[in-house]
C-alpha cells in the first residue's frame, strides 16, 4: 500500500541586519614594502666655521739640491710649487739701483725726486737753467753761445728771437770797429724787434776807428719785466799786445736798469754816428 504525503513548509528568510560586532585583535605585522623613490634635494645648509690651525711648518722650501748663498730665489715653472736660484744677489741690485734695474722708463734730462708735498712716489724733476746734466753728472752750466754776428759795414747789429730759457744774457764784443769814431749804443725790444726803445743806452766812451771795441755786458733777469745790466769795455788802443793787464786805461763801465714788460727778446747794437766797419759780436746765455 502506498501512502503519499504532501506538506508545505514556509520558512522566513531572515530578519534585519544585526549590529557589527566588536573590533578584533590586531593581526601580525606584515612584511616591509619596496623602497620608495628619492625625494627632492634639500636646501644648502649654513657654511661651517674654520677648521683648527695646523701644526707649524719647518721653514723648508722645495728647491734645488744645491744653492748659492745670498742668491735671489725665483719660481721654477708656472705652478709656483718649486723654486730655483735666480743667479743674482741682493747686492747686484744695490749696485745697479732698484729704479734702474726695474726696467721703468723716464724722459731724458730729468732727475728723480719729489716736489709734491708729503711722502709719495718719486717724480721726474726737470733740469733748471744754469745746470747741466751730462755724463751721469749734474754740474753748473757755463754760458752757451746763442748767436755770432759779423758786424760788417751796416748801421746796426740785431739779435732777435732770443730764447726765453736762460736766466741771463751776455753780449761779447770782439773788435767791433766804427767807420767813424763814436760811442756804442744799445736798444732793447719786447716784441722781437718790431719796435726798439727810442733812446739807446750809451754803453761806451768814444771808440776810435783805429782800435775797436772789446768787452762784454751781462743782462740779468731778461725774461722778467725789468733787468739789470752790467757793462765793461775797452778801446783796443789801450790794451797791451798780450791782452793781459792789471789796469787798463780807456775802460768804460756802467750799470743800468732796463724796463721791458713781458721780457726782453731782441737787442739792437749801433754806434751813435756812422756804421760798423768790421768786427764780431756774440750772444751767450746761461
Amino acid at each position: 500500500m502506498t501512502l503519499e504525503v504532501t506538506a508545505t513548509i514556509e520558512v522566513e528568510t531572515g530578519g534585519p541586519q544585526g549590529l557589527p560586532g566588536p573590533q578584533g585583535e590586531k593581526g601580525d605585522k606584515g612584511d616591509t614594502g619596496e623602497q620608495g623613490e628619492n625625494g627632492p634635494q634639500g636646501e644648502t645648509g649654513p657654511e661651517g666655521g674654520p677648521g683648527p690651525i695646523g701644526p707649524p711648518g719647518n721653514g723648508n722650501v722645495n728647491g734645488p739640491a744645491g744653492a748659492t748663498d745670498d742668491d735671489i730665489a725665483v719660481f721654477n715653472g708656472p705652478t709656483g710649487h718649486t723654486l730655483k736660484g735666480g743667479g743674482k744677489k741682493v747686492s747686484d741690485l744695490a749696485l745697479k739701483g732698484l729704479v734702474t734695474a726695474s726696467g721703468l722708463t723716464m724722459a731724458t734730462a730729468r732727475l728723480l725726486g719729489r716736489t709734491t708735498a708729503l711722502t709719495g712716489a718719486p717724480e721726474e724733476v726737470s733740469i733748471g737753467t744754469g745746470l747741466l746734466l751730462s755724463g751721469a753728472a749734474l754740474s753748473a752750466a757755463g754760458f752757451t753761445q746763442i748767436a755770432s754776428l759779423a758786424c760788417g759795414t751796416g748801421a746796426t747789429v740785431d739779435f732777435t728771437s732770443i730764447p726765453q730759457i736762460y736766466d741771463e744774457l751776455m753780449i761779447l764784443f770782439e773788435g767791433a770797429v766804427p767807420a767813424t769814431s763814436s760811442t756804442m749804443g744799445i736798444k732793447i725790444s719786447n716784441d722781437n724787434g718790431a719796435n726798439y726803445s727810442t733812446t739807446p743806452i750809451t754803453a761806451t766812451g768814444t771808440v776810435a776807428t783805429t782800435g775797436g771795441l772789446y768787452g762784454s755786458f751781462a743782462i740779468k733777469g731778461y725774461r722778467k719785466d725789468a733787468s739789470y745790466v752790467i757793462f765793461g769795455a775797452a778801446n783796443s788802443a789801450s790794451v797791451p799786445v798780450s791782452g793781459i793787464a792789471a789796469v787798463i786805461s780807456g775802460v768804460t763801465a756802467f750799470q743800468r736798469l732796463l724796463l721791458h714788460v713781458g721780457g726782453l727778446n731782441a737787442i739792437r747794437l749801433n754806434f751813435a754816428s756812422g756804421n760798423f766797419n768790421g768786427g764780431t759780436i756774440k750772444l751767450f746765455g746761461r
